[in-house]
């Protein structure tokens, strides 16, 4: 019994040594291969060190918890990181994933598709006062988001299918930031009825909204905007829920969703 407490005892220790090996190697950018793991009750994080002073979340898991917080910074041996971005595909496909929650942070990157196809993420907060980049399908295919809260006095830039195909989207709101909003952001959220933004700088690209067929309601409120030109009436083109109180309100023209 005490050979078998004594052998570990050693396997433990052995492996306390391979992590702070990992962590030291990795404070010196020797391997970019090279993280660490920050675990508690409710998930475990992993990062990767990019520089002497921050990191990016590379992955993780939301054990039974259900949630995912992401911190605005970290500490391994002593150092304390700043978290900059969360990796490409790094919560992609995780069916336990219900809510996440970002700290406020400076800066922050959310990479291609990190959270694409969580179709259990019903609760999204974004954080304040911070400066957002959501790259290309970031959360497309999340099924169950209902509310977009995009925060206030964030500089947030939205880019092509960030949120493509959230079915369940029935709002999108923010206040005081400055936001740009890309192209085929919000595609087919079916159920997308009102986009409420106020006291904001706010850039809206072509097609941002297609298929938004329910979209009835963009209401910009003491909002500088820069808006897509409405297109020449086609053919196949629907009569424009378009009123004439359109340059009071901010409203943009509804896309015809080619069937």
């Amino acid at each position: 019994m005490k050979r078998f407490s004594k052998i570990t005892t050693a396997i433990l220790l052995c492996l306390c040594l391979v992590t702070l090996s990992s962590c030291e190697s990795l404070l010196r950018g020797s391997s970019r291969k090279n993280g660490f793991i920050i675990e508690s009750q409710q998930q475990t994080l992993i990062f990767r060190a990019i520089s002497d002073s921050t990191c990016i979340v590379r992955g993780g898991d939301c054990k039974q918890s259900g949630k995912i917080v992401i911190p605005d910074s970290v500490a391994c041996l002593n150092k304390t990181f700043r978290v900059v971005a969360i990796d490409k595909k790094a919560f992609a496909n995780s069916a336990n994933l219900r809510t996440l929650v970002f700290t406020d942070n400076a800066n922050l990157t959310i990479k291609q598709e990190a959270f694409a196809n969580c179709q259990n993420l019903k609760d999204l907060k974004l954080p304040n006062k911070s400066r957002v980049n959501i790259e290309d399908g970031a959360f497309k295919n999340c099924l169950s988001i209902k509310e977009l809260d995009l925060g206030g006095g964030n500089s947030i830039s939205i880019q092509q299918d960030a949120f493509k195909n959230c079915l369940s989207l029935v709002e999108v709101k923010a206040d005081n930031g400055v936001i740009t909003i890309g192209k085929k952001a919000f595609a087919y959220c079916h159920k997308l009825k009102t986009v409420r933004i106020s006291n904001s700088n706010v850039t809206i690209l072509e097609e941002a909204f297609l298929g938004c067929e329910n979209l009835t309601s963009k209401v910009f409120t003491k909002c500088k905007t820069n808006l897509p030109a409405e297109k020449p009436k086609g053919k196949e083109s629907k009569a424009s829920n378009t009123t004439p109180s359109t340059r009071k309100t901010g409203l943009t023209p509804m896309p015809t969703l080619k069937k």
